[in-house]
């Protein structure tokens, strides 16, 4: 198994992790970010999200398509998911 599948089971499992190795450790968001902001709040916030956003802008050369929309919605599904949750825990 190569270093770019692993590196695709770690951001599946432990994106935040994955993030921050990419960052350390490669140029991976400076080719689809301008500068750090985003990828550090990516990190805090929307995890899956940024990360799927890079990957649309290097492995696919930005192009959008329809699997592409369709992945960042269940991109944003797995961020936005443990707050659905935390929030209908409260209302009971």
């Amino acid at each position: 198994m190569g270093c770019g599948c692993l590196m695709v089971l770690l951001g599946a499992s432990f994106p935040r992790l994955a993030i921050v190795l990419l960052l350390l450790f490669s140029n991976w968001f400076a080719r689809a970010f301008e500068g750090l902001l985003i990828p550090l709040l990516g990190l805090v916030f929307l995890p899956y999200t940024v990360l799927w956003v890079s990957v649309v802008a290097n492995w696919y050369r930005g192009q959008w398509g329809l699997m592409q929309l369709l992945l960042l919605a269940v991109a944003l599904l797995l961020d936005f998911t443990p707050l659905i949750g935390r929030q209908l825990r409260r209302s009971r």
